[in-house]
Formats: C-alpha cells, structure tokens, sequence
C-alpha cells in the first residue's frame, strides 16, 4: 500500500517537475503561434511587422526608378535611395549609421506612368519625387553592401513608434493610435471644444 502511494507522489513530483520545466516554452510558442496577446489586427501585424524587421528608420527616399529583371519587359522591382535621419531598430548584423545612404529595393513597377503593384505593395508612381518616412526594412543583400528590401513605410509619428519598437521588442503588446477617419475626426472635435 505504501509503495502505491509512493509511487502516485513520484509521478505527482515529476508531472509538477515537467510543467514548471515546459512554461517558457509554453508561453513563447503562444506568441510565435499568433497569440495577439489583447493586441487589435492593426496592432498586431504592426507588432509582426517589427519584430520581423532588420532596419527601422526615418529618413528620406529619394531617387526612385523601377527595373526590369531578367530580360523582362514589365518592371517587377523598383530601387531608390534611403538617407537615414535616425535608427529606430537596427539588429546586429548591420553595419548602419546616422546620415548614411542605402539603397531600397521593393517589388512592383511602373509603366507609362501606370501603378503595377506586386502583392499589395505600389510603388512610387513619379521617380523623381523624395519622401520623408519611417521605413521597415530587412537586409536583401548579404554581401554588406547595405541594400535593403523595404516592406513597410509608415505614417506614424516617431514618438509612438518609438515606444511600439521597444514594447515589441520585449515581447510586450503595443497599441497604436486610431488612424481612421473616423477617429481623427473625433480628436479634431475634441481639439474644437478646448
């Protein structure tokens, strides 16, 4: 009888011993499986969208064109240039600085001035034009020759991505500003009234 028992303690011990061991790795893999942890869509695809990130930054494009790859009639890419005003994020392995140019590279086109996009993604519709941004990039080239992919461009102010950036990279959830236009109407009603 008291081997029975011993034996239902041991087992108790040792399911105890396997749940407290397997809860990191609980809790991590909820997060790596979509858990949006309270987070809104917009949130967090924003969240995805810096943790998956190499290279955030505010900056300038400037230079656009497109190209054509492989021989190909149609421009599937265009290229720019970046100058970078400030790092939001950078990881390690790039050897970026404050006041450096790199060079963009993102998937679409244009063809007499007509808008080809690729996968949701538009390019600039006039090359010449510059834009001030803040860019979500991931390094394309691994030769150190810092050109990148850009995935992202936002709108968002600094000073709130700033906060995102480093919740996000705590694994914290993070909470954007309503950007539609219903909302920014009613914080325009609401500067009237003071």
């Amino acid at each position: 009888m008291s081997g029975g028992i011993m034996k239902n303690i041991t087992l108790g011990l040792l399911f105890f011993l396997i749940i407290i061991l397997f809860i990191p790795y609980i809790e991590a893999s909820q997060i790596s499986f979509g858990d949006k942890m309270g987070m809104s869509d917009l949130d967090y695809q924003f969240y995805e969208d810096i943790r998956r990130a190499d290279l955030i930054v505010q900056g300038t494009l400037y230079d656009g064109k497109s190209l054509i790859i492989n021989g190909s009639t149609i421009p599937v890419q265009t290229e720019g240039k970046i100058y970078i005003k400030e790092i939001l994020k950078q990881n390690n392995n790039s050897n970026i600085t404050e006041g450096m140019i790199i060079d963009e590279y993102q998937f679409g086109g244009t063809i007499n001035n007509e808008t080809t996009c690729y996968n949701e993604i538009c390019p600039r519709p006039k090359p010449d034009d510059s834009f001030e941004g803040i860019y979500f990039l991931n390094n394309w080239d691994l030769s150190g020759k810092g050109r990148y992919y850009k995935f992202k461009n936002s709108i968002r102010s600094i000073d709130e991505l700033k906060t995102a950036i480093d919740k996000a990279e705590k694994g914290l959830p993070i909470e954007l500003m309503d950007m539609s236009y219903a909302a920014q109407y009613e914080r325009e009603q609401k500067k009237k009234e003071f």
